[in-house]
């Protein structure tokens, strides 16, 4: 799929739709995918669209997801019954494009959760020790 093409869905997919602090979450989409590398982009565009029920991974291959890009977007989709670390842990473990896809994604996912505006019962998730800290080192730590 092209970059451009995964924009498009995003941008309709997150339209008028807002984040927890009443702010379009389309920016979110927008600067994580301004912090990955090309290879990147498109799952960084749509990392968070079949977690949000906006779609389905079925109707994202038939837009044209590649494979890698597919297998990416489905570890970068937290399951329901899955810990986050759980989730992160499994991100860290996968190989090959798909993985390192996933791993790129996920730390721009996480570094810009926790630098936008968050309601104080979730700062304690961006503090040293707080879960975005702990999936950081884990993906380093897997992902050199």
């Amino acid at each position: 799929m092209l970059e451009r093409e995964a924009e498009v869905i995003a941008r309709l997919l997150y339209y008028g739709r807002v984040d927890w602090s009443s702010l379009p979450e389309f920016e979110h989409l927008e600067r994580v995918a301004h912090k990955v590398s090309a290879r990147s982009k498109v799952v960084a565009w749509l990392h968070d669209a079949v977690e949000d029920g906006l779609t389905t991974m079925g109707a994202l291959k038939e837009a044209g997801l590649t494979g890698s890009e597919y297998n990416a977007l489905f570890l970068l989709t937290r399951q329901p019954d899955e810990t986050y670390l759980d989730y992160i842990r499994c991100i860290a473990r996968a190989e090959e494009d798909a993985g390192e896809i996933a791993t790129e994604v996920k730390l721009a996912d996480n570094d810009d959760n926790c630098t936008r505006p968050c309601p104080a019962d979730k700062q304690g998730m961006r503090k040293p020790g707080g879960r975005y800290d702990k999936a950081r080192k884990i993906l380093e730590g897997e992902h050199k």
